[in-house]
């Protein structure tokens, strides 16, 4: 949910061999098509989307 969240901010992710990787982040939050995510629903069931990138660990920073 941070992510729909404005008071955070995507500023890393954990990739497969545990690097951090701090580039390329406007690649992730992705859907297929470019279709948007319904945030109401994501909050409903609590499950994201299947995104077209995706790793085990997003690092937001509140700003």
């Amino acid at each position: 949910m941070a992510r729909f969240d404005e008071a955070f901010e995507l500023i890393g992710v954990i990739g497969s061999t545990n690097e951090l990787i701090q580039t390329g982040l406007d690649e992730y939050f992705q859907l297929p098509k470019g279709k948007d995510v319904d945030v109401a629903e994501v909050r409903k069931t609590m499950k994201g989307p299947s995104y077209t990138k995706q790793v085990e660990n997003y690092i937001f920073q509140k700003v």
